[in-house]
């Protein structure tokens, strides 16, 4: 009984080693990879005035750029690109 009992707590703490080792394994492997994002430059987008963020992004994007952003009081659309 007492060899069982060491028996099945080797096991589990094998178990445990062995969901810890992937884990790390796992999390350092997401550190590896070189990020694919670089930096995005700010324009000012062909249409000058804009009320929404969406409206924006979509000009954007149609111009060929990432993305787009109503900005500021006077609500300008500014384009990222990549610089």
């Amino acid at each position: 009984m007492k060899e069982e009992l060491v028996e099945s707590m080797e096991l589990k703490k094998a178990i445990l080693w062995f969901i810890f080792l992937i884990v790390l394994l796992l999390s350092s492997s997401r550190e590896m990879v070189p990020g694919v994002e670089g930096k995005l430059c700010r324009v000012r987008g062909a249409r000058r005035h804009c009320l929404t963020d969406h409206t924006c992004d979509n000009v954007c994007t149609s111009e060929g750029f990432v993305r787009g952003k109503c900005d500021g009081i006077l609500r300008r659309c500014h384009c990222d690109r990549q610089c």
